[in-house]
């Protein structure tokens, strides 16, 4: 199996620089990727209910739904 040496940021504050596996590599992006979309998601979420409930304040309910 080949290993390759690749420095990979696991948050924003820190560097780890450690040899990986393609496999390894490939596995830790996948999760950093549906980390990042799901992060997405969950802002779209709230952006989409704070607007609600701004419109039910403003008592636009006809806009909500």
């Amino acid at each position: 199996m080949m290993k390759v040496k690749v420095k990979v940021t696991v948050c924003d504050a820190c560097v780890m620089c450690s040899t990986m596996t393609m496999e390894e590599l490939l596995t830790h992006l996948i999760s950093k990727t549906r980390y990042d979309c799901e992060e997405a998601h969950r802002r779209l979420v709230f952006a989409s209910t704070g607007l609600a409930g701004l419109h039910i304040i403003k008592q636009q309910v006809y806009t909500v739904i």
